[in-house]
């Protein structure tokens, strides 16, 4: 018996000292993410630095570079209505009249804040968009990551909110001469995504210069259907996305410019 509870203790104690030193580690890590997160909230000098690691600005050049959907607003286009007219049928109807006609019938309005004030209203959004794709860990899993990096970044966010929950959000960052749409995510099948895609090109059309092209560039897809769909409203998805568009330059405060009033409608200018 004492060789029997000489070999267990052996075995133990070496096994939850690992589990203590593991323990430890998993705490400190947690702590340093959170306080990090914290620190970006707070500063817009590190939201502005840790922005560049999402966008693809900040690292090497990748051996497999994703393509994304980008469009040149060349100064030729007057307007965003003139670019409406140059779509097929159906886009120019979804731009138009069915993304107004169904936020009205639904109830749904459009807030626009910065991105370091997103809500735990936001991350179960993501959670419940995730969790259509995968099991609920990977979910929970993606869902934390996303939250961290869209919490930490620079931008402006428009929540889209029905009955007073948040059904939606789409996440926008100006750099240079470029718009990139960042990150989307709803709850459930509302033509949402479109909504976003025409702020986009709203405010793309609202900051470019007078005899100067501007880039919308809304990332990669997460499918070849999502891919097709973006073809539809006139972008094109290019593997050369950071040689085509013109990130030089400093960081726009959305926030501070444009943004929704809260019918969904229409972009104002905050002086």
């Amino acid at each position: 018996c004492l060789f029997r509870s000489s070999r267990l203790a052996f075995f133990l104690v070496p096994m939850t000292l690992l589990s203590l030193l593991l323990w430890g580690v998993a705490s400190a890590l947690v702590a340093a993410i959170v306080a990090f997160n914290t620190v970006c909230r707070r500063s817009e000098h590190w939201q502005k630095r840790f922005s560049r690691l999402p966008l693809g600005l900040g690292q090497q050049r990748r051996r497999r570079v994703r393509a994304h959907a980008i469009l040149e607003l060349r100064p030729e286009l007057p307007s965003l209505a003139e670019y409406v007219k140059s779509l097929k049928k159906s886009a120019r109807q979804t731009l138009t009249s069915q993304i107004d006609n169904s936020f009205v019938a639904s109830g749904i309005v459009v807030q626009s804040h910065p991105a370091s004030q997103l809500g735990l209203g936001h991350f179960w959004v993501i959670y419940s968009h995730e969790s259509r794709l995968y099991n609920r860990v990977r979910a929970l899993l993606a869902a934390i990551s996303r939250y961290f990096a869209a919490s930490c970044m620079t931008g402006v966010i428009d929540s889209y909110i029905l009955d007073g929950k948040i059904v939606g959000w789409a996440h926008t960052v100006v750099k240079g001469h470029t718009l990139r749409g960042m990150w989307f995510y709803q709850d459930g099948k509302r033509n949402i995504w479109f909504h976003a895609v025409r702020a986009a090109l709203q405010r793309g059309f609202a900051l470019r210069k007078p005899g100067a092209s501007f880039w919308v560039d809304l990332g990669p897809s997460a499918s070849g259907t999502v891919s097709a769909l973006k073809e539809k409203f006139g972008f094109d998805n290019a593997a050369e996305w950071r040689e085509c568009c013109d990130y030089d330059g400093d960081f726009v405060d959305l926030a501070d410019k444009l943004q929704f009033a809260g019918d969904g409608f229409t972009l104002e200018k905050v002086d």
